[in-house]
């Protein structure tokens, strides 16, 4: 028994998308414990590809044995097929290797530090796609030409108001005519 992190990998690099062109990472949580494949030559692979594998490792390297859960309460203990508990190693070396090949980094997980947060910075500073991006045009305001002629405009005509023109003076257009 024991986790086939190579297929995992490997399963990780179908998911991505290679023609954008931007950085890819690929964060393999595991207690380095690989028993099926080879993980360093898929590590290498991805590399190959601009997939950086960073490795977090769970687990101890004196061993624990693997707790089985039942509706979220422990049951017991992951028994093989002799009937004796399983018991998981932190396999450092393996962690170790797969990052290197993938060039990535390698944080072993305490009770107190996931690892996460160092992952991340290195996620960060890789290239990366703008998603949504928004343009905006600045435009010069211009409307200050017209606004001055407009005040001329207005100041000219109540300047000369006070002069009735005769032509519209004969029209008569809002006098009523009484009977």
């Amino acid at each position: 028994q024991g986790t086939a992190i190579g297929a995992a990998i490997n399963m990780g690099m179908k998911s991505f998308d290679f023609k954008d062109g931007t950085g890819k990472a690929m964060i393999l949580m595991t207690d380095g414990e690989n028993h099926e494949d080879d993980a360093v030559t898929a590590a290498k692979a991805a590399r190959e590809k601009g997939v950086a594998i960073h490795v977090i490792g769970f687990g101890s390297p004196q061993g624990a044995p693997v707790p089985v859960y039942q509706n979220g309460k422990q049951a017991g203990f992951h028994l093989d097929s002799a009937g004796h508990n399983v018991i998981s190693k932190l396999n450092e070396n393996m962690c170790k290797e797969i990052a290197l090949a993938g060039n990535g980094v390698y944080i072993r997980a305490t009770s107190a530090n996931s690892g996460l947060g160092i992952v991340m910075d290195q996620v960060r500073k890789m290239q990366q796609k703008t998603y949504n991006a928004k343009s905006f045009k600045d435009y010069e305001d211009r409307f200050q030409f017209f606004l001055v002629i407009a005040l001329l405009f207005l100041l000219t005509e109540f300047f000369i108001s006070n002069r009735k023109n005769l032509r519209l003076s004969k029209l008569k257009l809002f006098e009523i005519e009484k009977p």
